[in-house]
């Protein structure tokens, strides 16, 4: 039973995740073809960071979290998972400025969060 609903929840979010993405296949500026199906997204909300990533090429994702002085406060390694997601609240944080990290073997996504 609860193998049936993991896979009718990874499904439902493959096909959420076709419906809103462009068909087809992007040009990026760097000229790297890449399926926007298999694109990790990365984004701020005040002072929360989530991430996203439907990874359907079984790429290894090195997840990190930095301070200002570069100093790794959480790593973490995913190989062949499809599906990954992870939220960092900052809310509370001491006052710095974090940078979270996203490494797959092609690419690497960054977004920085001041907490003041």
């Amino acid at each position: 039973m609860k193998k049936n609903v993991k896979t009718a929840l990874m499904i439902a979010l493959f096909s959420g995740l076709m419906a809103t993405a462009s068909t087809g296949v992007e040009n990026t500026a760097a000229g790297i073809e890449t399926n926007p199906v298999n694109t990790p997204v990365l984004y701020k909300k005040g002072e929360k960071v989530f991430f996203n990533f439907l990874n359907t090429d079984g790429h290894k994702v090195v997840l990190l979290v930095k301070d200002s002085k570069n100093r790794v406060l959480f790593r973490e390694v995913s190989e062949g998972e499809l599906v990954l997601g992870k939220a960092f609240n900052f809310e509370g944080a001491e006052e710095d400025r974090y940078t979270v990290v996203v490494r797959l073997e092609d690419r690497t996504i960054i977004e920085k969060i001041t907490i003041n």
